[in-house]
């Protein structure tokens, strides 16, 4: 179990990032007349649905991208809008947690039929015997203490300094199940919570640094921030809420962000980041590159629901969305100050992350109105994104001390080369493999008399390269 004390002593100190080497791949903007149609789409949002400002990011085929912003950051000093600002991510973070969960199932860490008992503390209200997978689904039955006691929000006025440990917040503040397991759907923020702490008890680290290591510094996000444990340097949109008349956006929300509104909402929201770099984990996760097949499936396996501005289901992490017939799946977020929605549909290869410095905005419409100008210019759909040519790379067993194995799927046979690098990118050591033909491979790697740390496996095929992190125990 991952100590209280142990949090302290993360909480007490910056985190101290490595880099990796990312996948960063060169973007093309898309062309001229195509931008300024999306934004003057942007513009009027802003105007027709009293936005105070707003940044969207699409990610096309064949690499190219759309990133614009519109209206203002705040509204009182007139700062504009632009893409470069951090905003509060609110639920989208789950749609990271429930990856990071699911990567864990693909490295054989757990299971998804897994009580979540075996985890976790004993936990008032909390069955163990729940299983993981009606945690990342929602159908649980566990009450969601943040939305559901509004005593937990008013100690982010009267204790903002305070730093909670998940499983405090839960025992205090946490009241009845709505009904048993499996007996329905209900979103639950407490559901989330718990899948942070069981990858915390899994990793033997905090999940700041568990989303670290496998996602943000492998995949080059390195303006996504889990706070308080990192430190997010901004610049920041300002988001703004209705306290003083209903449905007037007119004041500054920043009294709710603090160390603990940020320890209590856990993972279950306090994600910050650019919505340039949700943009690229939502296309990254929903073309197949951080999971494998069977997890991808399980991911986007839902319960009919309507859950309001176009999402119709909820999967095991995602939410699925329907727009003029397409549908698309990834996440929405709404807390006081901002709204957020980044989604992907797969046959056209769009991905699209919205991020409006206030609550309750429209998403929905907003993203169905941008979607029609891609669909309107038949240059933006008329090109297929090439599927990865690399799959489900994975080693076997990671951490390692010694010999670990290495394996994925290849979609395409071709010339390949394995490569170790360490935290800077230099490479320790290359292996020629010589021709692999289409599927499965698996190869030895041994990384004995490595000092201990953090390193990267890249196999390099004559098409593309795909990489996997390895920690050297």
């Amino acid at each position: 179990m991952f100590t209280k004390t142990l949090r302290s002593l993360w909480f007490a100190v910056a985190f101290s990032c490595l880099v990796l080497p990312g996948r960063l791949i060169a973007q093309t903007p898309v062309d001229a007349s195509l931008a300024a149609l999306l934004q003057e789409k942007l513009d009027s949002c802003v105007n027709n649905f009293n936005l105070p400002g707003i940044s969207a990011t699409i990610l096309f085929p064949n690499n190219r991208v759309w990133q614009s912003a519109s209206g203002l950051s705040h509204i009182y000093n007139q700062t504009p809008m632009d893409t470069s600002r951090l905003f509060f991510q609110a639920s989208v973070t789950k749609m990271l947690v429930s990856a990071l969960v699911l990567k864990l199932v693909d490295e054989g860490e757990l299971s998804l039929d897994d009580s979540i008992g075996q985890y976790l503390p004993v936990l008032p209200h909390v069955k163990g015997a729940i299983k993981v997978r009606n945690l990342l689904n929602h159908r649980s039955g566990i009450h969601d203490f943040l939305a559901g006691n509004s005593a937990s929000s008013q100690s982010w006025f009267t204790t903002p300094f305070a730093i909670w440990d998940p499983e405090d917040a839960i025992s205090t503040y946490i009241q009845a199940p709505y009904f048993p397991e499996n007996a329905g759907f209900q979103y639950s923020n407490t559901n989330y919570i718990l899948l942070g702490m069981i990858v915390e008890n899994i990793t033997g680290v905090t999940f700041a640094t568990a989303l670290h290591e496998r996602f943000l510094e492998p995949y080059g996000l390195n303006r996504t921030y889990f706070v308080p444990e990192d430190f997010a340097p901004g610049p920041f949109a300002t988001g703004w809420t209705s306290f003083s008349a209903p449905n007037v956006y007119n004041t500054d929300a920043a009294p709710l962000f603090n160390a603990c509104s940020y320890s209590m909402i856990f993972t279950a929201g306090a994600l910050i980041a650019k919505p340039a770099d949700i943009a690229r984990f939502t296309r990254l996760l929903y073309t197949g590159e951080i999971l494998s097949d069977s997890m991808m499936n399980v991911l986007k396996t839902c319960t009919n629901v309507n859950l309001g501005n176009g999402c119709n289901g909820y999967g095991h992490g995602s939410m699925r969305y329907s727009f003029s017939g397409k549908t698309y799946f990834g996440h929405a977020g709404d807390f006081n100050g901002f709204t957020q929605l980044s989604i992907h549909q797969e046959e056209d290869g769009i991905t699209l992350t919205i991020s409006i410095n206030r609550n309750n905005a429209p998403r929905g419409p907003i993203a169905a109105a941008l979607l029609q100008v891609v669909r309107d210019n038949p240059l933006t759909t008329s090109v297929q994104e090439a599927a990865p040519v690399i799959k489900d790379l994975i080693a076997m067993p990671n951490p390692v001390k010694g010999r670990t194995q290495v394996s994925g799927k290849l979609t395409k046979g071709g010339n390949c080369q394995l490569e170790l690098l360490d935290f800077t990118g230099r490479a320790l050591s290359t292996q020629q493999l010589g021709y692999l033909s289409p599927g499965v491979f698996e190869y030895p790697l041994d990384v004995t008399g490595l000092p201990a740390g953090v390193y990267s496996c890249r196999l390099i095929h004559e098409t593309g390269s795909a990489s996997v992190q390895l920690i050297v125990s």
